[in-house]
């Protein structure tokens, strides 16, 4: 078994014992971020019910509106103790850029008593984004520094590939994020800290947990500035700290040295030639999709 493999039943379990632990329905997107007329959405519903499922249960979506409702009628044992159900579920419509509701009815019965009606268990609201929100994150290298950098700015870009700052080169990772200020409840703005060269740094640092910058600032105030709070949009880590398995995940490494420098990468290959480099995996940060 590969460690994203692992890391896929790791966030499932992580999953159930966190929503088991609210006792409250949790509501997503598999494929995360919904984007205009891209794919159909696919809903993810995890729900605790108070005993085993005997069977499949029956599920429908309907749309009306911008409301999408999921009805899951589930047929219980009745016996042993609650479990989370999760279901994801798929649905047939392309839906424009705007505001949308995603709302969920349960329906459970034992073996032998009557299906009662769907009735509202949980609602939330999601934004569509147009597809011209995607940016792209585009990471660098520079070999006298043995430091990575990575914008999502044309302008910076535009600076480094035209080498009005020498030695940084492209190093043909990149992935998708969102352009700063973008609306939706599923994103979350990344703040970037700047290291100071007086401090020994030269380097930056990003978060899409805002709290993150704010620590580093409160602690080492002679070390790090805040250049913007908002240097794209990203996906955060659910409560889990996993991302949905439809999703990359977006994972921190350290060099471990003096002059801090760190590396935000999505390859599996790319953490292990980092570790063996004496680099220290810190974890995932955020998510980003599959799809574009």
């Amino acid at each position: 078994m590969n460690r994203q493999s692992l890391f896929n039943i790791v966030a499932i379990a992580c999953t159930f014992a966190a929503i088991t632990a609210n006792a409250e329905p949790y509501l997503g997107f598999a494929n995360g971020q919904p984007i205009a007329n891209f794919v159909p959405l696919t809903i993810m519903v995890y729900d605790e019910v108070s005993s085993a499922l005997t069977a499949a249960p029956t599920v429908s979506v309907r749309m009306s509106g911008q409301t999408i409702t999921v009805c899951i009628q589930r047929t219980l044992s009745g016996i042993g103790d609650p479990v989370l159900d999760g279901q994801f579920v798929p649905t047939p419509w392309y839906l424009p850029a705007g505001s949308y509701t995603v709302a969920y009815e349960s329906s459970n019965r034992t073996a032998d008593g009557v299906q009662p009606p769907c009735l509202p268990k949980a609602s939330r609201p999601f934004e569509v984004l147009p597809l011209q929100s995607l940016v792209q994150v585009v990471e660098y290298y520079n070999a006298d520094l043995d430091h990575y950098f990575m914008t999502a700015d044309p302008r910076e870009r535009n600076v480094l590939d035209g080498g009005a700052i020498p030695g940084w080169t492209q190093t043909g990772n990149f992935y998708t994020a969102f352009a700063p200020g973008t609306n939706s409840p599923d994103l979350s703005p990344v703040c970037r800290l700047y290291g100071l060269p007086q401090a020994g740094i030269n380097s930056h640092f990003f978060s899409a947990n805002p709290s993150d910058c704010t620590f580093a600032l409160e602690t080492w105030p002679n070390s790090w500035e805040l250049e913007t709070a908002d240097a794209f949009r990203a996906e955060p880590l659910p409560p889990t700290g996993f991302c949905p398995p439809n999703l990359y995940t977006v994972t921190r490494m350290y060099n471990n040295k003096p002059d801090v420098n760190h590396r935000y990468v999505t390859l599996e290959n790319t953490i292990w030639a980092m570790k063996a480099r004496g680099w220290i995996e810190e974890g995932p940060v955020w998510c980003t999709s599959k799809l574009y």
